[in-house]
């Protein structure tokens, strides 16, 4: 049997929201809110109306309005992924610290804005606002309030995972850095020059984290300086001159000379700022092994359990706790594993058919045109639908995952991009249920319908990983692999069920380590009743370690949007239209699911009331 640290460890692929505000947001595949993620500085110095009226809707749009420029002019990276043209906003490029803030006193000073959002937000009489607006304050509400939670927290955030950590997300972030116009160009330099600075900051909170007892384990440690001192000259130095060369040559309004004065300030920005800055990461850092708990996981952690709690209600965005989310985990578990045995009973070949299955041979860009195709039946298509795919380059393909999907700017969704990593992919139908997750009907609809349906612009800093990936999750294995191989049901259904077992285990141990601190031999043990190797337990405990949460994101968030369905399948009986359905699933944006389940139940209403 396939190894399961591979087969379910790609669902932790996504980079999303997360990967596109590496430098500030950290928040959609990582290991839980940066400390020091932007938030709105000021705030206007009016108070907020309580007369209803148009006056309560103006002001809600210009606090909003502020919370989102504020936001995007305290980092530069997210300033470029959420606006094609900032200029329309008024928004400077001239950022005074353009990769963000990493120092204890942005800690501070982010919890301090964060109160201050969080009661401007609650002199709204929310009753006053109009139903796009109460939306809003309620995502704003919940997000605000769970980030307050974070506060004393800060040290259990880990900003150099080795999957999303800083040091392997940003490079990937600046090579799709969007060039519009030379201030662009500017910007992209001013983050270059930043490196020394930012990695400072992030090794003076790794240097507390030590001193509290908080630090990463030696085996991450390892890796980390492994990477900074030995492959970041080649990977990280080569993908930023490709893509840079790349997009100077796409440029058709810039001349031979400026391209070659802006390729000479790269190069020596490139070597004197940005690999000096891995280097001296790294020399920060070896001094502090040995400072970690001997054990990975949060359990190891003082208030670990109650910091994996928090990540839970926020990350996966959940009202419930992590006992009934280990409840409803094993349900699910019995489930997949009864349906596996049956298919087993009916086809005693199956297991030999889905290792010896020989998909066609199609491209990754004709993978998504049938993906498009399929999916048109039963999901709406955004109308903007441009893409395209590329390849992670060689020398980081090690460090990165097997596919990601970078969300456009919220003025340019057509603007979609799909990497895929060959070296962590493995067959065809690997390939093609990825680029369903990734693409259509999964992160690419996702982000597109919600863009198009003329949402706040907040809410485009607002994520929540528990929808998206439970979203791609969803799509995945309720559809992605019969459409995969369309001739054969039961291998479809087979492959489908192996593959959700993985990732239903994979949360079962992200829980077990960092809220119950389960060992190797716990771990074995519970990987060898399922038909997994043993000696897989190291590896799949070091990476729930690394991102804590991140597998309950996938797993327990695609059982959310299968428990909806089957609310809204009996509620309506017949009459169920899944492309209305999942309409209004996707045009309300990423919300916790107590929120969507509102939504939803609102919609339901209006349906039976119209029969």
């Amino acid at each position: 049997m396939d190894r399961i640290a591979s087969r379910a460890g790609r669902r932790a692929a996504c980079l999303l929201l997360a990967l596109a505000l590496a430098a500030g947001l950290l928040c959609g595949c990582a290991a839980g809110r940066s400390p020091a993620q932007p938030t709105a500085r000021s705030m206007p110095e009016a108070t907020a109306p309580q007369d209803p009226g148009s006056g309560a809707n103006e002001w809600f749009a210009s606090f909003t309005r502020e919370l989102f420029v504020n936001s995007l002019q305290s980092n530069g990276l997210t300033l470029n992924y959420t606006l094609a043209d900032p200029d329309a906003w008024g928004i400077s490029r001239e950022i005074v610290e353009p990769l963000g803030v990493f120092s204890p006193e942005g800690w501070l000073e982010d919890q301090r804005a964060i109160r201050e959002e969080l009661d401007w937000l609650r002199g709204f009489d929310r009753d006053t606002l109009s139903p796009g607006q109460k939306l809003t304050w309620d995502v704003l509400e919940y997000y605000l309030t769970r980030q307050d939670e974070y506060s004393g927290m800060e040290l259990h955030g880990d900003l150099l995972g080795s999957m999303y950590g800083l040091h392997t997300s940003l490079p990937i972030t600046l090579a799709e850095f969007r060039f519009g116009c030379a201030g662009d160009i500017e910007l992209y330099l001013a983050l270059l020059k930043d490196f020394p600075r930012c990695f400072d900051e992030v090794a003076l909170f790794e240097e507390y984290r030590a001193k509290a007892g908080y630090f990463m384990g030696d085996e991450q440690l390892n890796a980390l300086l492994a990477f900074c001192r030995e492959d970041a000259g080649e990977a990280v130095g080569a993908l930023l001159r490709e893509s840079f060369a790349d997009r100077l040559a796409r440029l058709d309004w810039l001349g031979p000379d400026d391209a070659a004065a802006y390729t000479r300030r790269s190069e020596e920005l490139i070597e004197g700022s940005v690999l000096a800055a891995y280097r001296q990461l790294a020399d920060r850092l070896e001094p502090l092994r040995g400072s970690g708990p001997e054990s990975p996981g949060l359990s190891q952690l003082p208030r670990g359990k109650e910091y994996f709690e928090l990540l839970l209600r926020d990350e996966v965005g959940v009202d419930f706790d992590s006992a009934e989310a280990i409840a409803r985990l094993m349900r699910r578990r019995e489930e997949l594993t009864e349906r596996i045995q049956q298919l087993n009973e009916e086809n005693l070949a199956l297991p030999y058919k889905f290792s010896r299955w020989q998909p066609p041979d199609l491209t990754p860009e004709e993978i998504l045109e049938d993906l498009r195709q399929k999916c048109a039946g039963e999901f709406p298509l955004p109308q903007q639908a441009g893409y395209q795919v590329k390849e992670v380059l060689p020398a980081l393909q090690n460090y990165l995952s097997p596919a990601f999907y970078l969300v456009p700017p919220i003025d340019s969704p057509e603007e979609n991009v799909i990497y895929i990593n060959p070296a962590q992919l493995g067959d065809w139908v690997s390939l093609y249920v990825t680029l369903a997750h990734e693409g259509f009907p999964g992160h690419l609809c996702q982000s597109v319908i919600a863009a198009e349906a003329g949402l706040d612009p907040v809410r485009s800093l607002l994520g929540c990983r528990g929808y998206s990936e439970g979203w791609a999750s969803y799509v995945e294995f309720q559809y992605a692999y019969g459409w995969a191989i369309p001739d054969n049901e039961p291998l479809a259904q087979y492959a489908a069920a192996m593959d959700e077992l993985a990732l239903i285990l994979m949360a079962d141990i992200d829980h077990a380590v960092n809220a119950a601190g389960a060992d190797e031999d716990t771990v074995g043990n519970l990987l060898f009743a399922y038909g997994f190797d043993r000696e897989d337990a190291h590896e799949v405990i070091q990476a729930v370690a690394e991102e804590p949460c991140s597998y309950a994101c996938y797993a327990l968030g695609e059982l959310e949007f299968l428990r909806l369905r089957q609310k809204a399948e009996e509620a309506l009986g017949d009459g169920f239209d899944p492309i209305a359905f999942h309409t209004v699933l996707l045009e309300g944006g990423e919300m916790p699911f107590p929120l969507l389940e509102a939504r939803l139940d609102a919609w339901l209403a209006a349906q039976q009331a119209a029969k």
